[in-house]
């Protein structure tokens, strides 16, 4: 059995690996050696490891730590204690008759402290954030680089710019040089990116027009005609650019700073890039003109693009922005559900309307104030009432960004504030703050029952003992009908829907990868046309994915998953019913000449089942529920769109799902997770088959 399938079933006890800097430890089963290396059996117990979401007012995802203990009792690490500190921590979960490669890392970090305690070494973790200690920016005005700057300029920090920043304050890099005819004024550290542009130089609040500009270095000059020492030069600028493009996207600026202050590699080990949605960021500015920590340094942006920076368990930064739509990152059913979660309301948290202060001008220190209280009245009724305005400093530059900012944080707080904490096996192990879930609740007696879809606001692992706890944000509600509202019929339990999650990766079609059925990112095709991701059309957030038909007369299409396989299923199951759900747009006069094509292999062929579309030049949505053959081995995936819809068709996906069915066939039947059960409507209930 693979991880995957043990880490849902509890009889199965895990193992627990620590690297420890060049050594090894061991906690659970018997075997000694993974990957070939000798893993010594000394764990005594293992930390809790715990993230928490921030609040608006904050970017940072705190993290809680914990401690590692170690069996000392022949005193082998009496004289090494010592040499721990500050060493590399890297915890692995995984069972004892699985390869290495399948272990998932639970844990990255450094040893803070050390302690022997009796027949105890205890070692006190924290993660990786040493890596961002130092203060940014680092570049100072220095007396031998500038020789004739003013005294009370020399080593002040060179500012770092993003974004497009208004009346900015410069320094003047020779104001006290001899009879200077002309005056260099320095604006931003050119390090890593030359400027966009110089917009406009003001001095004592006056536009003047600069002898030259030179982007390259930020500078510009003024001649000693439009500047006397001691006057104040303030200008309008675009900041960094790179490529030609200004670096004013969020999560552009963060992955900037990450890369060139922090020295990380902008690549797969130390950033989750699939799921590094830079499209749902907002664009913002920022000016650093003081030395400041890492995440004080970017508190402003991830609160205007509604960021979390997050240390991923397994080392790599990924940054989080809620979005609603996203697809269900795991569903947790109601029989992993080993506590009886409380739903709490927190309606001191409620907001009615939104005041943002933003476009910030630096010389003056004065903001443009835009008020949302388009939904004032509807929440107030909602929350007894309430009349609640939250005000925000923000780094938008833009009012359309700032629009998008405050329906955001009124989907959020403009509500009664729901969490809940629910408890599960290690099967939630891999879960992060800010992911998606769909948790089943069993509430009778009661409306706020069914399924939950929330954001993880706060995950903590509790590795000694094989539980985890997930603080969730709820923020909606499948309600259920009256076949659905229990899982016992009968005095028989049926409803282990552990396997009803999401099939499609990336189905939401905004990340930079292409939707696929198997989650590897790796499609079939293009064949006779061309798939990219599109704006030009979507039905929900920024993109959609565009099959071009570029052939004359044959069928265009593009295969969500790797090359079709007789033996690969991509983790659908033989024998279970599936239903397809998503947003389709055709520019085919005929529209069915576009369709999703779903093909099963079995008795020796390929069998396809076609769901065309309905309609041309609109959104609509296409639902189907498919059945999978009890002999099936191998199944694809394609998008067509026929050579009889002419070169040119444009065929749109969005919001694509695929899931296994708790809902009925033809006959009424229904399946329920594993179990099949058929539907005696004179009887009302299920009976097993």
């Amino acid at each position: 059995m693979t991880f995957a399938e043990k880490i849902l079933q509890p009889q199965y006890e895990p193992v627990i690996l620590l690297d420890l800097g060049t050594e090894h430890f061991r906690k659970g089963g018997t075997r000694n050696y993974f990957n070939d290396v000798f893993y010594d059996p000394r764990i005594q117990s293992i930390p809790q490891i715990a993230k928490s979401k921030s609040d608006l007012s904050s970017s940072q995802v705190k993290f809680e730590g914990g401690t590692i203990t170690l069996k000392n009792h022949d005193g082998c690490f009496d004289s090494l204690a010592a040499k721990y500190a500050g060493l590399s921590v890297v915890l692995y979960l995984g069972f004892e008759d699985i390869d290495f490669s399948e272990f998932q890392i639970v844990f990255r970090g450094y040893v803070e402290q050390v302690s022997v305690i009796n027949e105890f070494l205890t070692l006190k973790t924290r993660d990786e954030r040493k890596k961002i200690a130092k203060k940014i920016p680092e570049t100072v005005f220095d007396i031998v680089t500038y020789p004739y700057i003013d005294p009370s300029n020399v080593n002040k920090v060179i500012p770092m710019t993003y974004g497009t920043l208004k009346k900015i304050p410069v320094v003047c890099t020779n104001e006290q040089e001899p009879e200077a005819t002309t005056f260099t004024f320095k604006l931003a550290d050119t390090r890593y990116h030359s400027i966009k542009a110089i917009t406009t130089v003001y001095v004592d609040g006056v536009v003047k027009v600069p002898l030259s500009k030179d982007l390259i270095n930020s500078i510009f000059v003024l001649s000693s005609a439009t500047f006397t020492s001691g006057q104040e030069v303030t200008a309008d600028i675009q900041g960094y650019e790179s490529g030609g493009i200004l670096i004013s996207n969020g999560l552009d600026i963060l992955k900037d700073i990450l890369v060139n202050n922090y020295g990380y590699t902008w690549d797969d080990t130390n950033f989750d890039r699939f799921h590094w949605y830079s499209t749902r960021a907002l664009t913002v500015q920022l000016f650093l003109s003081e030395p400041q920590d890492f995440f004080t340094a970017i508190k402003d942006v991830c609160l205007s693009s509604l960021i979390n920076l997050v240390k991923k368990d397994d080392g790599r930064w990924i940054g989080k922005i809620f979005y609603d739509g996203a697809n269900s990152d795991q569903v947790i059913d109601f029989v992993d559900v080993i506590n009886k979660p409380a739903i709490d309301f927190d309606v001191d948290k409620s907001i009615t309307s939104v005041l943002v202060n933003y476009d910030k001008d630096y010389q003056a220190n004065k903001y443009t104030t835009y008020i949302d209280a388009s939904r004032e009245s509807a929440l107030s009724a909602e929350l007894d009432g309430l009349l609640k305005r939250e005000s925000y400093e923000t780094n938008h530059t833009l009012a359309a960004d700032v629009a998008v900012f405050t329906s955001k944080v009124l989907d959020i707080y403009g509500t009664k504030y729901k969490t809940f904490e629910i408890e599960t096996s290690f099967s939630t192990i891999q879960r992060e703050v800010g992911d998606i879930i769909d948790v089943e609740l069993k509430r009778p007696q009661s409306p706020e029952f069914g399924i939950w879809r929330c954001e993880i606001i706060k995950p903590k692992k509790i590795l000694d003992t094989g539980k985890c706890l997930l603080t969730c944000r709820a923020f909606a509600l499948k309600t259920w009908n009256i076949y659905d509202q229990g899982n016992y019929w009968g005095g028989g339990y049926w409803g282990d829907g552990r396997y009803n999650t999401e099939k499609m990766k990336n189905g939401d079609c905004e990340n930079a990868s292409s939707p696929s059925l198997d989650g590897s990112g790796i499609i079939y095709g293009p064949w006779d046309g061309t798939w990219a991701r599109s704006a030009a059309q979507k039905k929900y957030g920024t993109y959609s994915w565009l099959l071009t038909n570029t052939h004359v007369s044959n069928d265009a299409y593009i295969g969500l998953n790797s090359t079709p396989d007789t033996s690969n299923m991509r983790g659908l199951i033989a024998g279970k019913m599936y239903s397809l759900d998503l947003w389709a747009y055709t520019t085919s006069g005929v529209a069915s000449r576009s369709k999703i094509s779903i093909g099963q292999y079995y008795s020796g062929a390929w069998h396809a089942t076609d769901i065309p579309c309905t309609s041309s030049s609109s959104w609509h949505q296409l639902i189907a529920s498919i059945t999978i053959n009890a002999g099936a081995t191998g199944i694809y995936f394609n998008i067509v769109t026929l050579g009889a819809a002419g070169i040119g068709t444009l065929f749109y996906i969005d919001q694509v799902s695929v899931k296994i069915t708790n809902g009925t066939d033809i006959d009424g039947d229904k399946y329920w997770g594993k179990s099949y059960y058929r539907l005696d409507k004179t009887r009302e209930q299920n009976v097993a088959v």
